[in-house]
């Protein structure tokens, strides 16, 4: 996750921006491998100081990241995923396929944990679980899912633990061609 972080700042911010990000979360030029896991509090300091650094709220920023982050996943876990599949075939069966591969090669991550019910051709429910409480990321996912798929899509979301609830219920809606 902080690798695609700092290929977002750096992206959408101008090359200096991750620098100067770091500086601002107390970091100073640490340096993130792909396969290592680091503290939450550091992605924490991370995102707080890019949200204030480009006049953001965290919400936003972190659901533009999961935007932005949505095709670089595809590509990583391309073997993974059934040719046929599409936005809501991805979301149905991620936990099985990309979220257990990543547990298993890199040791300490955790990714959230999403149980996933189709209701219908068109639509599914996403209860989304974790200690992080990064559903903003997940949404963001989801629509460079839709974006990358190029399918319509509403998402709602009922219950989020950043309102109190105990984990997040999204209920993704891919609209009718």
């Amino acid at each position: 996750m902080f690798v695609h972080l700092r290929k977002f700042t750096e992206e959408r911010y101008g090359a200096a921006a991750w620098t100067e990000v770091l500086a601002a979360a107390g970091l100073g030029s640490h340096v993130y491998l792909p396969i290592t896991s680091y503290p939450d509090e550091e992605l924490t300091a991370i995102v707080v100081a890019a949200a204030h650094a480009t006049q953001q709220e965290v919400p936003a920023l972190l659901e533009s990241f999961g935007e932005f982050v949505a095709p670089h996943l595809i590509a990583m876990y391309r073997h993974l995923l059934k040719p046929a599949w599409r936005t809501l075939d991805v979301l149905e069966h991620v936990e099985e396929t990309a979220h257990r591969a990543v547990r298993v090669e890199q040791p300490g991550a955790t990714p959230p944990y999403l149980e996933a019910t189709r209701e219908s051709e068109t639509e599914i429910t996403i209860r989304y679980t974790s200690e992080r409480r990064l559903c903003f990321v997940a949404k963001g996912i989801i629509r460079g899912l839709s974006r990358h798929f190029g399918e319509a899509i509403a998402i709602r979301e009922p219950h989020c633990m950043h309102r109190g609830a105990t984990r997040c219920l999204l209920r993704v809606e891919r609209e009718r061609a």
